[in-house]
């Protein structure tokens, strides 16, 4: 497996700092981005611009609906071809994280996502949305938000129709089951595939099962949340692995990059671990 460390970014100022680590992470999101050059994206498509979300857990100090809206309008001057998000859209009930907020006040907010590609807008669910899947996926789906779970889609290009990209998306494995064969089958073609999938915990599986996506994109880890030497000051969620705590790794030839999220979660706080928006331009290379 080839790692991509994430270069050392220095946070903007101490002030930046000082509001992730005691003012609930809300020091202003990094940028970071990806630029993709390999064979698996065709010689004849012009590059596609790809802007992934995750873990925005809204309600936490760092993504009140205010700022969900100030991200929205980032966003929007970034000009991506297509958006996806990552799941755990959902700030616990009770948490100290902050309060929760409802999934179709966010939906309202998020549906300001403006993409190239007609319903270019796609997401999939996390663990902490599983116990309101159902009203997550329905009022997102109203919102002109495309929801995956195990299956896929294809779009076309808005300025070549004939150049076609499937996006698909993993059923969350804490909370639900993954199907590769299912998910694979329905993005089956010549034309890429960009996989998205909330927790990174089955990188693994999919290089093993398939190397057909171009992508795959999760978040789930946080980047860790908490930095410090050696990684380990705080236990990641779930079953994530520390291999894909964050960044970019080549798996048998598959592409895979974490991001660290948007929000926080457990507690309102982020040290030497900054939120980040991920940008990934694809293009093609020869092999």
């Amino acid at each position: 497996m080839q790692r991509q460390a994430l270069p050392t970014l220095p946070r903007g100022s101490a002030i930046e700092w000082l509001k992730d680590a005691f003012m609930g992470g809300t020091g202003k999101p990094f940028l970071t981005q990806y630029d993709l050059a390999t064979p698996k994206w065709p010689k004849d498509y012009p590059p596609l611009k790809l802007i992934f979300l995750s873990d925005l857990h809204v309600g936490c100090p760092a993504m009140t609906l205010e700022r969900l809206g100030g991200l929205v309008d980032r966003v929007n001057t970034l000009k991506p071809d297509l958006i996806l998000l990552g799941g755990d859209y959902l700030n616990d009930e009770g948490s100290p994280n902050g309060p929760y907020v409802s999934p179709r006040d966010m939906a309202k907010v998020l549906r300001g996502l403006k993409a190239s590609f007609r319903h270019g807008v796609c997401g999939v669910g996390g663990n902490h949305d599983a116990h309101k899947k159902t009203e997550v996926f329905q009022v997102f789906r109203e919102n002109g938000i495309i929801m995956f779970e195990n299956d896929a889609m294809k779009f076309n290009h808005p300025d070549r129709p004939q150049q076609k990209v499937y996006v698909a998306g993993l059923a969350d494995d804490l909370t639900g089951t993954i199907d590769l064969a299912k998910t694979f089958e329905k993005a089956r073609g010549a034309e890429p595939l960009i996989l998205l999938e909330h927790n990174p915990s089955a990188f693994d599986a999919i290089a093993a099962f398939s190397d057909r996506a171009v992508v795959t994109l999760a978040g789930h880890t946080h980047g860790a949340q908490v930095d410090g030497p050696g990684r380990r000051l705080m236990d990641l969620p779930g079953n994530a692995p520390w291999k894909y705590v964050l960044g970019h790794s080549v798996v048998n030839g598959s592409n895979f990059i974490v991001s660290s999220g948007m929000g926080t979660s457990g507690l309102p706080l982020r040290v030497n671990c900054p939120a980040r928006i991920v940008e990934v331009v694809l293009r093609h290379s020869p092999a």
